[in-house]
């Protein structure tokens, strides 16, 4: 039995609340109805909806903006790098230019004035014979001059260079070529789209003359964060020995891991006997695509048959 009339409450809650009480006489008779009183308490800023969405939505903008600037700081890194295989085989095309090939065209000349100075015969024939291959040496030093100073494709669109490179192999025997794109075309880095072309150049070139194929599908997606090429075939095959390891005296496997290491690519070679060859190639976009603008991500993709 108390005389207190005031009452405490710590910690409540934001919401709505009925106070109800009971009490008795001194005779210790009780009012079995008591008395109600109802009250809210309001919530504070900080404890109402829209404060919390709006907290959750900064958090999600703030990992948001983290995620695009590692992205962003992966592109740079992967742009630096591959602007430094540009300058390097710029340079090592300019040495070769400069000095073996120019010090090979200055022999030729010397070879020349011998080959005038000699009277007709034998020796003057093996000159002759000799200085044509050297002539086919210098042609064949100018175009991998030429090479190393030039992209590997003669267009900027990567399913056009496939296409063509695709009619122009099965035009040489009986199988079909077929190619898919999906996704709307991009921009690509040209040194990893050349990469991307000698890949699936060697798998094609691999599907016609070695694996007897008669229909191949060579497949790209471009996608919002990744490029995907797929070349696909329903020819012999592979061993696992030659699929681990490649063929003696072939480095065609090889070089194409090699270049998907070199571009930061996921490359998968899938093959069985008698099952044909699948080649998944996987870049990621960072290191082949240029900024997209802001509005294209909403923008539905399409597939188009070539």
């Amino acid at each position: 039995m108390v005389n207190d009339r005031e009452v405490q409450y710590s910690n409540l809650p934001p919401g709505s609340y009925r106070f109800r009480v009971m009490a008795s006489n001194n005779s210790g008779v009780w009012n079995e109805k008591g008395d109600l009183l109802d009250f809210t308490i309001d919530p504070a800023y900080y404890q109402t909806g829209w404060f919390r969405a709006s907290l959750a939505c900064l958090v999600f903008l703030v990992f948001a903006a983290l995620y695009q600037y590692r992205l962003h700081r992966l592109a740079h890194e992967f742009n630096v790098r591959l602007e430094e295989r540009v300058e390097e085989r710029t340079r090592i095309a300019r040495d070769l230019h400069d000095t073996l090939l120019q010090t090979f065209q200055g022999l030729m000349l010397r070879f020349q004035v011998v080959d005038e100075l000699l009277p007709p015969g034998k020796a003057k024939d093996e000159l002759q014979s000799t200085l044509e291959c050297g002539d086919q040496a210098v042609v064949e030093a100018r175009n991998a001059v030429h090479d190393l100073r030039s992209s590997a494709t003669t267009t900027n669109d990567l399913a056009d260079a496939l296409r063509a490179l695709g009619n122009e192999l099965v035009t040489k025997g009986t199988a079909t070529f077929r190619l898919v794109v999906e996704g709307a075309a991009r921009n690509l880095h040209p040194i990893v789209r050349d990469e991307i072309y000698r890949i699936a150049r060697e798998a094609l070139r691999n599907a016609v003359a070695h694996g007897g194929a008669d229909h191949i599908e060579a497949g790209i997606i471009y996608e919002k964060h990744l490029i995907q090429l797929r070349v696909r075939d329903d020819g012999k095959g592979m061993p696992p020995e030659v699929l681990e390891k490649g063929r003696a005296g072939h480095y065609g496997l090889s070089g194409m891991r090699e270049r998907a290491r070199a571009i930061g690519a996921k490359l998968t070679i899938s093959s069985g006997q008698g099952a044909g060859t699948e080649i998944a190639l996987s870049v990621p976009g960072p290191a082949v695509y240029g900024k997209p603008p802001f509005w294209s991500r909403w923008l539905p993709s399409r597939r188009t048959l070539r």
